[in-house]
């Protein structure tokens, strides 16, 4: 299975839920997380992984390419930098795509915010997209214009598209229902004060529970 996991605007906590995600996925599913990021990502700092076994590599050498952090269950391929993403083709993208679907039960796609024409090979391959997003003003009209741009552009029917809503204060919604497409929110994370990272054990709680409805 292939997730996509992106946001139009950054600092959401995509990263963050991606990786909870991916820790509790790998107790019971061969599972590998893909940084589809050319900022460069967070990964390498995150994880105490390598930054040159990246994601352009591993169009040429996937096995190198695959990294198993410390104390984790899933393996990892690293984003790579700011002009990579023009070495890398639509049948690149494809076939990485093809051999990760193969090799795992699950693969996780974090998409970087910044995008980029290939986001949307990845997406179209995607048996489900996940938006992160926050119930606030500029993060629903970014999401707004980017639904918009897809529809317009006959890029997706958006039938495979869901929300996480991230950092919910509150059950009523004040701009996410303002959103020109309304796609189906398929689970909701609190507000976690003092978040201690990926391992923060009121965040494993929240992504155990969406586990059961993203899957």
């Amino acid at each position: 299975m292939i997730i996509s996991i992106f946001s139009p605007k950054g600092g959401v906590g995509k990263t963050t839920l991606t990786l909870a995600l991916a820790n509790i996925i790998s107790k019971e599913k061969k599972t590998c997380v893909v940084e589809y990021d050319f900022s460069p990502g967070d990964f390498p700092a995150l994880l105490g992984i390598s930054e040159t076994k990246n994601i352009l590599n591993a169009l040429n050498d996937l096995d190198g390419s695959i990294q198993r952090p410390e104390g984790r269950n899933y393996d990892v391929i690293v984003g790579a930098y700011p002009d990579d993403y023009e070495k890398i083709g639509s049948n690149d993208v494809m076939q990485l795509v093809s051999e990760l679907e193969k090799r795992y039960d699950v693969v996780l796609f974090d998409i970087q915010p910044g995008f980029i024409e290939s986001c949307i090979d990845v997406m179209g391959k995607s048996q489900k997209v996940i938006l992160v997003v926050e119930d606030e003003l500029r993060v629903a009209a970014r999401v707004n214009s980017f639904l918009d741009w897809l529809k317009i552009n006959e890029l997706s029917d958006l039938s495979n598209y869901f929300y996480i809503k991230n950092k919910s204060v509150s059950n009523q919604l004040q701009y996410i229902d303002k959103i020109r497409y309304k796609l189906p929110i398929l689970y909701s994370v609190p507000f976690i004060k003092k978040l201690k990272g990926i391992d923060d054990k009121h965040l494993i709680k929240y992504m155990t529970k969406a586990k059961e409805v993203i899957l």
